[in-house]
């Protein structure tokens, strides 16, 4: 009898699991993200604020400003694909988990 009860406990606890690795690894996959995003925006500050200290004409400037705002969009842009990316994912594996979850209800 505990044999059949804690059968019934794994298997009704088996969504649950699936929920938070999935939790898990999305944080995962997220901070990475934003890691790299942080990462590579002091990277392009600090090549910013190398190339403006050692401009001597205004026109200089503005190509290093422009060069340095060009590479930011790029960098928001591929975090924002990245984590439209890690929740589109998420989002597909939460549909099959409930949908396995509520067919297996059924069953029981």
């Amino acid at each position: 009898m505990f044999g059949k009860f804690s059968e019934q406990l794994k298997k009704s606890s088996k969504p649950i699991n699936s929920l938070m690795a999935m939790n898990a690894k999305a944080m995962e996959d997220l901070s990475q993200n934003q890691t790299e995003l942080f990462t590579g925006l002091l990277t392009d500050s600090v090549k910013f604020i190398e190339s403006v200290t050692v401009q001597t004409e205004v026109k200089g400037v503005v190509a290093a400003g422009s060069e340095y705002a060009e590479s930011m969009r790029d960098r928001f842009a591929m975090a924002s694909k990245g984590a439209y990316s890690t929740l589109s994912h998420m989002q597909a594996e939460l549909k099959d988990v409930m949908k396995t979850s509520l067919d297996e209800g059924v069953e029981a």
